[in-house]
């Protein structure tokens, strides 16, 4: 299976802007893309049945596979969907955050985690009405500055890093308990891989008693396009992993989000 970008749309027109947003990517990074479209209870009363499809685009080819049906109604990941994304092994998973108003509550928040639980697969959420520059050419990546080693991801990364000339700052956010310094948190990036070819680094310290705040004030003031969390794999274990400060950021970002699971070291 070749290498590829997945976007994961409900249909109609609630995920198109992450769908030009996936392509714009897709072509600028030269891999195909393709749409996995699920039909939820929310659009079924206009679609002819609640099932996924998938559609892969390719120049001058268009194929669509019905594989199965998805409940909407499950807070895990329909087993469907999981294998469908195992077997394409995409490089990037994109989907829309669509208004919180849209969702049930946590709904978006268990849907992550259970995304990033069964895949392990790099994902990317695109806000409704982003104005953020698509391919991403400011990137603002937060880390707490304990080193880690990246699950997954580093294809998708070196990928964007290598083809665009992108610009990245290093926010550290650091969490309680933990001693690490601005030094430490830049060194920890360089460490597991991501941006080992830029020389030097824009990096800022977050300083305030709402993390979430401070983190997207520091996005704001960079002028990032792309917001990257690591999320360590320990934190998929914790029961408030969808009330906690990552799940905050990536449901309130005014900019794409891109999500990277990763170990200790």
């Amino acid at each position: 299976m070749s290498t590829s970008i997945v976007v994961l749309s409900e249909g109609l027109s609630s995920s198109q802007e992450a769908v030009s947003y996936a392509a714009h990517l897709a072509r600028t990074m030269a891999v195909p893309l393709r749409e996995f479209r699920v039909n939820t209870r929310a659009t079924q009363a206009l679609e002819s049945s609640n099932t996924l499809t998938i559609k892969a685009f390719y120049p001058g080819n268009r194929i669509t596979t019905i594989i199965g049906n998805v409940d909407d109604s499950r807070a895990v990941m329909p087993q469907e969907l999981a294998a469908a994304l195992v077997e394409q092994e995409p490089l990037l998973v994109v989907m829309q955050r669509l208004p919180s108003t849209a969702y049930p509550l946590g709904q978006l928040a268990k849907a992550v985690h259970s995304l990033l639980q069964t895949t392990r697969q790099p994902l990317l959420l695109v806000p409704e009405n982003t104005e953020a520059q698509a391919p991403p050419l400011r990137i603002a990546l937060v880390t707490d500055g304990d080193p880690f080693t990246l699950v997954h991801g580093q294809r998708a990364m070196h990928a964007l890093l290598l083809t665009l000339p992108i610009k990245i700052a290093v926010l550290h956010a650091p969490i309680p308990k933990s001693y690490s310094s601005l030094a430490d948190a830049l060194q920890s990036v360089l460490a597991c891989g991501l941006a080992t070819r830029y020389p030097s680094i824009a990096a800022l310290e977050i300083q305030a008693d709402n993390l979430v705040a401070g983190i997207l004030a520091g996005v704001k003031q960079i002028r990032a396009d792309l917001l990257v969390l690591i999320i360590r794999h320990r934190s998929l274990a914790e029961t408030d992993f969808c009330a906690g400060t990552m799940a905050a950021l990536f449901q309130q970002s005014p900019i794409p989000v891109l999500l990277l699971l990763a170990t200790d070291t």
